[in-house]
């Protein structure tokens, strides 16, 4: 689940959807009835937009752990980025959290993921 409304979020969905070798991660908009679904199936009411909320195997990851096990689920170098779990989950997450605070601010342009992905077979409504 990504914060749909942010252009920085729809990069990085672009960027996963284009790069993702397994096919196998999947994305929903938090605005979107999926979304919804998700967040009252999993209670996640309180949680922040400000993370990405990544759901796998029934296990939810919430901030960096969210980005890394996505990283893990990718093929090709990406998965080497779980060797940035040895920095501890604190220091990791203030990185996290920092970036996306101002992450609407990172990118100004239109926040609508685009038409070319909008119809994305991975991309859930």
């Amino acid at each position: 689940i990504f914060d749909d409304d942010c252009i920085f979020c729809n990069q990085a969905v672009k960027f996963i959807l284009k790069n993702d070798r397994s096919k196998s991660i999947y994305f929903t908009g938090s605005s979107s009835n999926k979304a919804i679904d998700l967040i009252n199936k999993y209670q996640l009411k309180g949680v922040p937009n400000e993370t990405i909320i990544l759901i796998s195997n029934n296990k939810v990851y919430l901030f960096s752990d969210a980005v890394l096990k996505t990283a893990q689920l990718m093929k090709g170098l990406f998965p080497l980025l779980i060797l940035t779990k040895i920095i501890p989950l604190f220091i990791r997450n203030f990185i996290y959290k920092a970036i996306a605070k101002r992450r609407k601010r990172l990118l100004k342009n239109n926040c609508d993921i685009s038409k070319e992905y909008s119809n994305h077979p991975r991309i859930i409504t």
